[in-house]
């Protein structure tokens, strides 16, 4: 994980066309769809960005905190730390992050054991079907309007 969020370019690119095609509000809608992707696999699967198991917690702090499993999404802090994951855009290009500081902080240190806060493989299936169908849904709407 590096600093405090990630940028998202969709790809294929589709070159002149598909940048002349996408608006800023599809490229947020772009983000969004990756941050409930992100969420979503570290809530219901329990896998970083790679689809690898979180590393369990160590003996002390699972006595300590009270349960043997990783639980990124519990009331304490890591649900409000997923929960706190911001979209915007610019231009062609979405952004993700975390909108307050101290989860920004809790998620850096989180990912150096379980990297969650990454786009992997999946993700790119996922961003680039979404991706197509917006310009599929654009260009079937201009050729109806002919």
């Amino acid at each position: 994980m590096s600093g405090t969020g990630m940028t998202l370019t969709p790809i294929p690119n589709f070159g002149k066309l598909g940048n002349s095609l996408m608006t800023k509000k599809d490229i947020l809608k772009l983000a969004i769809d990756t941050t409930t992707s992100i969420r979503k696999r570290t809530k219901e699967q329990g896998v970083d960005f790679r689809g690898t198991p979180f590393k369990n917690y160590t003996k002390p702090y699972a006595i300590r905190k009270g349960q043997s499993f990783v639980n990124l999404t519990g009331t304490s802090a890591g649900s409000r730390m997923l929960n706190s994951m911001k979209q915007t855009a610019t231009g062609k290009k979405g952004f993700i992050y975390f909108g307050d500081s101290d989860k920004n902080n809790l998620a850096i240190y989180n990912s150096k054991l379980r990297e969650f806060f990454e786009i992997g493989k999946d993700d790119e299936k996922m961003i680039s079907k979404n991706y197509e169908a917006l310009l599929r849904k654009k260009i079937s709407k201009w050729e109806r309007a002919k």
